[in-house]
């Protein structure tokens, strides 16, 4: 990949000084998008955060669909245990199918996770892992729902972890919004 610079006058102090090259232009050389964009994506794999949140189908009405909501858990992170999605926006409330709740890691490669307990929770869901989710992988839960709400509109979830042995110590990871649109 090549690497280019722009340069942007600067005024340095003395101790910071100490710590770049200055061309002799009296500019400081800084990094283009290109380098901040892959600076960007290494910081992403660094901590604990919720990636996305996707449907398989958008359109408004349509059964059977899956949401998908995929979490990096980096290496410097404590296994998970439990995971908690909450629904709190949107004007309709999206009912999930239990029966078709499941979740994978891909690290290395990819691998079903066996889910010891699935709890319905105030608008919601809490599912528990039968063994935790090692750090070092990207883990994605995967939910049915019977149906896309009747109305199109941004719906707003709440992700929060649990880690191994201490589940009543979540972490939130935000919010993520899924998109349903009209067909007109």
């Amino acid at each position: 990949m090549k690497s280019t610079f722009k340069l942007f006058p600067i005024a340095i102090t003395a101790s910071v000084a100490s710590l770049l090259t200055i061309p002799p232009s009296g500019s400081v050389a800084l990094p283009s998008d290109d380098s901040q964009a892959v600076n960007s994506q290494l910081k992403d794999k660094e901590y604990l955060s919720l990636v996305s949140v996707r449907a398989n189908e958008i359109t408004v009405g349509t059964r059977n669909t899956e949401y998908y909501f995929t979490i990096n858990i980096p290496k410097s992170s404590h296994s998970l245990q439990k995971v908690n999605i909450a629904q709190r926006g949107g004007y309709d409330i999206i009912r999930f199918h239990q029966q078709r709740i499941r979740a994978y890691v891909i690290g290395e490669i990819r691998k079903e996770i066996k889910i010891a307990n699935i709890e319905p929770e105030s608008q919601g869901i809490s599912i528990t892992f039968a063994e935790p989710v090692e750090p070092g992988q990207r883990l994605t839960v995967v939910m049915g729902v019977k149906e896309n709400p009747l109305n199109d509109g941004n719906y707003l979830f709440v992700v929060t972890v649990f880690p191994e042995g201490k589940l009543d110590m979540g972490q939130s990871l935000g919010v993520g919004r899924l998109r349903i649109t009209s067909v007109l």
